[in-house]
Parts: C-alpha cells; sequence; structure tokens
C-alpha cells in the first residue's frame, strides 16, 4: 500500500512550520515598523508612533530586517510548493479552482496525508479526519429545540441531517420526525470551551477554514455551489440566524466537503498503488 511519503511529504510537515514562523515574524516586525514612523494618533486619540523619517538609521535598519525577512518567507513558501508538486495528490488539487498551492500545502502539513493515520499507520475515516480539524460534531443534550437553545447556544450549529445510529433528525422551528423525545440526539459544531483543551488542531482547523473561504470566491469552484446550497437551506431551515452564523455555518460545511474529497482522492492512490504492488 502506499506510503505516507508517497502521498504527503513528510517533510511538509517542518517546511510549513518554517513558513509559518517566518510569515508570524514578517508581519509582527513590519506593524513595528509602521509605529516607528506613524505620525496619526489611533481610533482611541492616543498617539503611539514615534512619528521618524524613513531615513532615520532605526528606520533603515528595521526596514531591512522586514525585506530580509520577506525573502525568506519567499523562499519558504517556494519550497512548500515544490513538495506539494512532487505529491500525486498534486493533479487533483490543480484542477479544484481556489485551492491555491500554498493554502493546501499549509493544509497537508498540517494534516498530513489525509487517508492515512501514520501515527497508529491504519486507514484513518473520514470522521477523524474532521475530528483532528475540528470539523466533528458533539452530543449536548436531549429533547426537542429548546433544550438545544438553551445547552448548545446560539452560536453552535445543530447538524440537519440524520446521523448513524440516530434515529431522528432535529431542525429548530420544526417537529422531529421522531414523535419518541427519547431518541433524539441533539449534536452540534464542537467549540472551544473555557477551562477546558480542545482535542483537534487549530492550525488544522484554520488551513480547512482558508481553503474553503478562497474556493466560494471562485465561480467555477464547485465548492462555492455547497457553500451556496447550505446558505439557502439555512435561511429556510435556520431562518433566526445571522447573516454572520449562516456563513460561518456555510465555510464549515465547505471546509468539511474539501477534506472529504482530499480523503477521497488520498484513499484511490492508496488503493490504485496497492493493486500495483500486488
Amino acid at each position: 500500500m502506499t506510503t505516507t511519503a508517497d502521498v504527503v511529504d513528510p517533510l511538509l510537515f517542518v517546511q510549513t512550520t518554517i513558513h509559518r514562523d517566518l510569515e508570524q515574524q514578517r508581519i509582527a516586525n513590519a506593524h513595528r515598523l509602521a509605529v516607528l514612523t506613524r505620525t496619526t494618533p489611533d481610533e482611541d486619540g492616543v498617539m503611539r508612533g514615534f512619528a521618524l523619517d524613513e531615513r532615520h538609521p532605526d528606520v533603515v535598519r528595521l526596514a531591512a530586517l522586514v525585506d530580509a525577512l520577506a525573502a525568506l518567507e519567499h523562499d519558504a513558501e517556494l519550497s512548500i510548493k515544490r513538495a506539494l508538486r512532487r505529491s500525486p495528490l498534486h493533479p487533483w488539487i490543480k484542477a479544484q479552482p481556489g485551492l491555491g498551492e500554498k493554502q493546501t500545502a499549509r493544509l497537508l502539513g498540517a494534516i498530513g496525508d489525509p487517508y492515512w493515520h501514520a501515527a497508529e499507520d491504519r486507514p484513518r475515516t473520514i470522521s477523524e479526519l474532521w475530528a483532528y480539524c475540528g470539523l466533528h460534531t458533539v452530543l449536548v443534550g436531549h429533547g426537542g429545540s429548546d433544550a438545544l437553545r438553551r445547552t448548545a447556544g446560539e452560536d453552535q450549529t445543530p447538524e440537519d441531517h440524520t446521523r448513524p445510529g440516530t434515529r431522528c433528525v432535529l431542525v429548530p422551528g420544526e417537529r422531529h420526525r421522531d414523535p419518541d423525545p427519547a431518541v433524539l440526539e441533539v449534536r452540534v459544531a464542537a467549540r472551544r470551551t473555557k477551562g477546558q483543551r480542545a482535542n483537534w488542531s487549530t492550525d488544522a482547523k484554520t488551513r480547512a477554514y482558508l481553503c474553503a473561504t478562497s474556493c466560494i470566491k471562485q465561480h467555477a469552484s464547485p465548492y462555492r455551489a455547497t457553500y451556496l446550497g447550505r446558505r439557502h437551506h439555512t435561511a429556510v431551515a435556520h431562518a433566526d440566524w445571522t447573516a454572520g452564523h449562516s456563513h460561518a455555518d456555510g465555510i464549515r460545511i465547505t471546509s468539511k466537503a474539501i477534506l472529504r474529497d482530499l480523503w477521497r482522492e488520498a484513499r484511490r492512490l492508496h488503493h490504485l498503488n496497492e493493486r500495483d504492488d500486488g
């Protein structure tokens, strides 16, 4: 069977981490450079800039440092793009409008092989991949829509599809399909809870979110249709949601669709190689 190295270069994690660190350093020092030369007060009326001339020695030195960091960041970006182009996943990625090489490489750097669980040397399910990216759902209570609002809160997303092992579906504002509330499982999108450590990768969730955000801007992307379809659905099923809530839910569903298709392509490549070896 195909190994993790065959589908995703194991060095991609290191390369994307280096790129992220350089990006953060470049952004932080660019902000410091702006403070040195700022001549106007902030929105709160407080003057925090030093109003130095661009020819000031300290400004010149910091500007040179920012330029050097930008050059290193560019080199790191080229490195992760080259690593992605060596992956057998690259042709599929290249064919998806909106999935840029840099963002997708950073996503793969965060999740590794979409299909293969490297730490346990076994295939992983799509549910495990979603959970690793913080896109899973959690059981929050039983009962009707009032119980959901009390337990889940307004900023969590009810699942509208029937899940394996459940006998009914909850849609706020509608009567559920099973008359017995004892078997109703209310599942909502996982979210961070104060005082509890999240059991998913924040970086992976962020990268999936950015890929989805990029795809929905491309009219030719099938993921734009996924997003719009979800928005149209929630406009009816969850008419009480704000536009921001509906958008966040649409991005979440789109992120899951991208990860699902990446997982399917990686699975295909694994099985293809297994047949070739046989």
